[in-house]
């Protein structure tokens, strides 16, 4: 059931993206305004959600569009069914959460007005990935929340491992991104349609198509390298650099959430095949083997919780990758409470290092005196992590023992071992035990709020486990209508068993994590060399190594052997061209030229000819001014005045300036044609020449197609609602050509006036 509504969302993202380009300008007239006027933002996107989700039924959705390339067939088109809605309401409530939580953390900060114009953007950027529905525009909106990252991966941007971390954040990601592009591509061209609806309904269709498995293999790419699988999972512990808030939502709610979104949205188009099967089983399992071994050995609270995330992006990808309609209902259940848990563990990092100054456990301990609250609301989100009883966290772990293989179940256990075995290691030595240090930590209420909040909330949500939504959710993305209940109970079976066995597993590795921990750090270093992140640098040293090479070969700082070289190359292909096409060659009649035009032209080359062979540079200079003045002659002659007075104006401002900088320069020395660097300028310059001519010969022997200059003549009024053709072209029909030149001119304006500038600043000083 589809309804097509007005135009809502699209206004209202335009709005918030002007809100969030507008804020850092706001901010620093009134800070406390921006602030009120700000977490309204998505508190009013997560209502409008709220109650589209609440309405929400199996099969139903709301289509919008509005067209904006309609030559391209590309259309500002949103689709809002159970998937994408599920999305956007984790993307608008934890925004919400984030702002506040960052009035607090960010309190002082000279960039907060930067920072929320950011977060917002990034927030706003999510949202239309998640809901478009049209290939190009999630592309668009995929590559929006790429720069926004980086841009907040690297918000401390005078610090060097933060602007390192968002440079390899943004070079993995725009990669996978190139590699997206050109499997929706070939997607759209398969399905003979960009709108995701369609493709949607052509399952059969592209499945059996023989590009099928590029499609396939670089949509993954896409989705692994954001989602961080293996092997690009380096690039999501090194952006914990980024502020606390930032990896809080970029990194447990929404960006790595971003490639789990895209497998979801094209599961009905590409999954259920072994294709899929194999490819997501490995790198699912991959990344969860990885992420176990490499949380044990971490010190730092944020790493911890970065290489966690890395394990259970392993298990959604692994629960994609068997794709029954079992495991893709747990799938979403544990997605959802990942979610709520994951946030508020950033969240209380974030308090903890705010008031204690460190994320070192080693450091840290006795927590329950010192910061109970905050405590509290730690020990709540692991309980959620571990899949404690009450929880969601421990129906979704349910769900997925209830209805998973035997190896499925073995990659879960593993990883909810080790969840298990980090959350009592944590509330051991940091909760629990004597404090490490005397001092008294502070408790903020906007730092633990927001944190116990979510995590209580990781408990509530709970029961909404049987609603319609839920089940909306998982036909969107499967294209199935679930039958019963999406919980089927708690029994004494397997599925019981296996997480009882979870718990104990994970307790008994906690007793030896120290140990386990050392054999890892020394495994790691003996193993270093195999490390994906050693290939990545090696690939890079690489790109630069190689780019350096071919500067130095070919930028040898002379721009006579530039212009030589072109030349040459150009003198070759005309040459090449002409042998093969010389008997369709075509001369024009110079019958209707008149003897003012045969005037024109000889005065062109005679002064051409003679600003060459002239030792004054100024008289050069003036010969060249007569050349552009004939040329304005010419385009008066053909009826082009408006081209002729800017030509008038352009030359006379060249001649003004060449002027002055010829007086500058010293006499040139006499022409010596004796000289054999003199005389091969000369042919080259009379060969290419000699070609360019009968080029534009040939061509403008050949009669021209009228239709464009129809087309603009009779529709310059009716379209562009103006009589000066020439004008109406420009702005109107050719209007993204005249705006790229006004920015190159623009560009070149600013450039100008930099170096005017600190030229000035210079002779100042």
């Amino acid at each position: 059931m589809t309804n097509n509504e007005g135009t809502i969302l699209l206004p209202a993202l335009l709005v918030a993206f002007t809100a969030a380009f507008s804020i850092p300008a706001l901010h620093r007239l009134s800070p406390k305004f921006v602030y009120t006027l700000l977490w309204p933002i998505p508190l009013s996107f997560f209502l409008y959600f709220l109650s589209k989700a609440m309405a929400m039924t199996p099969e139903h959705f709301w289509l919008e569009s509005s067209s904006w390339v309609s030559v391209l067939d590309i259309d500002l088109a949103f689709r809002m069914d159970g998937l994408s809605l599920l999305f956007a309401l984790l993307i608008s409530f934890f925004g919400m959460g984030i702002i506040i939580y960052s009035s607090c953390y960010l309190r002082g900060s000279p960039d907060v007005g930067k920072y929320y114009g950011l977060l917002l953007t990034f927030m706003c950027s999510m949202l239309g990935l998640v809901l478009a529905d049209h290939l190009l525009l999630l592309f668009l909106f995929w590559e929006l929340t790429s720069l926004s990252s980086f841009l907040l991966i690297g918000f401390n941007h005078d610090n060097k491992d933060a602007r390192f971390s968002a440079w390899q954040a943004i070079l993995i990601t725009t990669l996978g991104s190139l590699a997206m592009l050109a499997g929706f591509i070939l997607l759209g061209e398969v399905a003979g349609s960009y709108h995701i609806t369609t493709i949607l309904s052509e399952s059969e269709l592209i499945k059996e198509h023989r590009f099928y498995r590029p499609i396939l293999f670089l949509i993954l790419l896409g989705a692994f390298s954001k989602s961080a699988q293996f092997p690009f999972f380096f690039w999501l512990p090194a952006a914990m650099t980024a502020p606390t808030p930032i990896s809080a939502y970029l990194h447990s709610v929404t960006l790595v959430k971003a490639g789990i979104y895209l497998l979801a949205r094209f599961f009905v188009v590409l999954g259920n095949t072994s294709e899929w099967f194999y490819t997501l089983i490995t790198i699912g399992s991959l990344t969860v083997i990885t992420g176990s071994l490499l949380v044990l050995k971490q010190n730092d609270l944020k790493l911890i919780l970065a290489y966690l995330t890395l394990i259970s992006l392993g298990v959604l990808t692994l629960l994609l990758g068997v794709g029954t309609i079992e495991m893709m209902s747990a799938m979403f259940v544990y997605l959802v409470i990942h979610s709520f848990y994951k946030c508020s563990l950033f969240l209380v990092v974030g308090g903890i290092d705010h008031s204690s100054g460190t994320r070192d456990v080693r450091e840290l301990g006795g927590l329950f005196k010192k910061m109970p609250l905050t405590s509290i609301a730690l020990c709540l989100a692991l309980f959620s992590m571990t899949g404690m009883p009450l929880t969601l966290g421990f129906i979704a772990k349910e769900m997925i023992y209830k209805s998973a293989s035997f190896y499925t179940s073995f990659m879960v256990l593993i990883a909810m071992s080790v969840t298990t075995c980090v959350a009592i290691f944590l509330v051991i030595n940091v909760c629990m035990g004597p404090g490490k240090s005397g001092k008294d930590y502070q408790e903020l209420r906007l730092l633990w709020g927001p944190a116990f909040i979510l995590s209580l909330m990781g408990i509530l949500v709970t029961l909404m486990i049987e609603s319609h939504f839920i089940k909306a959710v998982i036909w969107s993305s499967t294209g199935e209508a679930l039958t019963g209940n999406v919980f089927a109970g708690v029994k004494f079976d397997k599925a019981l068993g296996l997480s009882a066995l979870t718990l104990i597993i994970g307790y008994l590795l906690s007793l030896k994590m120290k140990l386990i921990a050392s054999f890892l750090t020394r495994l790691s270093c003996r193993l270093a060399f195999i490390s994906p992140v050693n290939y990545f640098q090696k690939f890079k040293s690489l790109l630069i190594d190689g780019g350096e090479w071919i500067e130095k070969v070919s930028q040898r700082g002379y721009y006579h052997k530039y212009m030589s070289v072109i030349l040459v190359t150009f003198i070759l292909m005309l040459t090449w061209g002409y042998w093969k096409s010389w008997g369709h060659f075509n001369f024009p009649e110079f019958e209707t030229i008149a003897f003012y035009e045969w005037a024109l032209a000889l005065v062109i080359i005679i002064s051409t000819i003679s600003s060459t062979l002239m030792n004054s540079l100024i008289a050069s200079v003036m010969l060249l001014g007569v050349l552009g003045f004939a040329i304005a002659v010419i385009f008066v002659i053909y009826g082009a005045p408006d081209l002729a007075l800017t030509q008038l104006l352009i030359e006379t401002l060249t001649i003004i300036l060449f002027a002055l900088i010829a007086i500058k320069f010293p006499n040139r020395n006499r022409h010596h044609f004796s000289c054999a660097r003199t005389r091969r300028d000369l042919l080259l310059s009379i060969i290419f020449g000699s070609l360019m001519t009968l080029l534009l010969l040939n061509v403008s022997s050949l009669p021209f197609d009228q239709y464009l200059s129809e087309y603009y003549a009779q529709n310059s009024f009716e379209i562009g609602k103006g009589r000066n053709v020439v004008n109406v072209i420009l702005v109107d029909f050719r209007a993204l050509d005249t705006l790229g030149e006004i920015t190159v001119l623009a560009i070149a304006g600013l450039g100008f006036y930099s170096l005017f500038k600190l030229s000035y600043k210079r002779s100042k000083s």
